[in-house]
């Protein structure tokens, strides 16, 4: 793909994408603090039962 045919397809990108909604940017940002937390807590069991197994 050369330089000409990407700025064609970004051209085209910004004109089909619009701005989320208010309450579809709500939702996206409860998914992704959903996840994080998630991620978090997976972290930290995984930390306690590596403490534990090691007995420290």
């Amino acid at each position: 793909m050369g330089l000409k045919e990407f700025a064609k397809s970004v051209v085209m990108l910004f004109k089909v994408s619009s701005k989320p909604s208010r309450e579809e940017f709500l939702l996206l940002f409860r998914v992704v603090l959903i996840g994080i937390a998630l991620i978090g807590v997976i972290a930290f069991i995984v930390r306690f039962l590596m403490l534990a197994i090691q007995g420290a």
